[in-house]
Parts: C-alpha cells; structure tokens; sequence
C-alpha cells in the first residue's frame, strides 16, 4: 500500500521523474523507468493509480470495512528471540495449564494448543489503515473503493494473551512504523 500511495503522490505533482526512478528501481511486470512515459502510466493505472484531468486517484480493493491486525518486522524479530532466550516449555505448560509439578508425567491429551500468537492484539479498518498510509506518504488526492472486489475475511486478530503473559509486549505502533517503513522504502 505504501508503494501505491508514493507512485500516487509522484503522478499527483507530475513527478515523472519520481515514477521513473521507482520503476527502475522496482518494475512491474517488465515495465521499468526506461519504458516510455506512456507504457509507465499505463501499468501504474492498471494497478490502480490514474488521474482524470487535475485529480489524482488510488483504487482499492472492496469496501475497507475488514479489519486487520498489523505488527512491524523489528517486533516480530524481537519477539521470537525472546521467547527464544525466555521462554522454555515448561513456562508455557505452568502458564497455561497450571502444571508445576514435573516429576508426574503428564498426557499428551492435556497439553495441545501450545502455540503462541505474535501480535499487538489491535486492529483496524482497512480503510483507517488507508488513511494512515495516504497521510504518512503526504498524497492528497482520493481514494476510490472498487467494492466489485472481494473484502477478504472480515477481520483477522489474534490473541495474544499467552504471549504477555510470557512478559513480551510489541514496542512500535502501527503508525510509527508506517512512517519507518515509508523511509526505509525512500531509501531503499
């Protein structure tokens, strides 16, 4: 979503040079910043970005009314090598099913579901996440939902309970890494 909001923003400012530079550093479909301006409009709008006279549009999918959970690569990464360096099987077994004593051999009918979600346990409307991108990446023209395509499920969350419980919590909010993640795909 980034993506489509900064080649947005550069067709909104008619920053072909922009366009140009992303595609080569990115091309889609084969099409790159040396194809002609014309071949690199048509891709960016096949994919949803256009403008039609002086408005500029970024076309997605469904309503936004779904609602997703999103966690930043940084927290993921920090969350695993915690429980790595935390965490062992018997403090899932304590923290769940109460076991403290280890010298009775326990069945394995009694120990399922032991996974731990990695999460922040929030989400959103897709269609607020929008909003975040589109004023992180500073595009100010419109977006256009094409409810003729699916939603997706209507909202994807987890419980992240066991995983604080553990003594884990994510650090970085979801806008905090939209602007990250915004940066770092300038720099890239």
């Amino acid at each position: 979503m980034i993506r489509k909001f900064h080649l947005a923003k550069c067709l909104e400012n008619k920053d072909f040079d922009g366009i140009k530079k992303d595609l080569n550093r990115r091309p889609i479909e084969k099409i790159s910043g040396e194809n002609s301006l014309d071949e690199q409009l048509a891709i960016i709008k096949k994919y949803g970005i256009f403008a039609d006279g002086s408005e500029t549009f970024v076309e997605l999918w469904g309503d936004g009314s779904p609602r997703r959970e999103f966690l930043h690569s940084d927290d993921l990464g920090d969350a695993c090598v915690y429980l790595m360096e935390n965490v062992d099987f018997s403090d899932i077994l304590k923290n769940q099913f109460n076991i403290t004593d280890f010298s009775v051999p326990y069945t394995k009918t009694e120990v399922k579901n032991t996974h731990i979600n990695i999460g922040t346990g929030k989400d959103l409307l897709i269609k607020e996440l929008a909003e975040m991108v589109k004023n992180t990446v500073g595009f100010k023209g419109k977006v256009v939902w094409n409810s003729n395509k699916p939603n997706g499920t209507p909202q994807k969350l987890l419980n992240v309970s066991k995983l604080e419980n553990l003594g884990f919590k994510y650090k970085i909010e979801l806008e905090d890494g939209i602007k990250l993640s915004y940066r770092n795909y300038l720099e890239e």
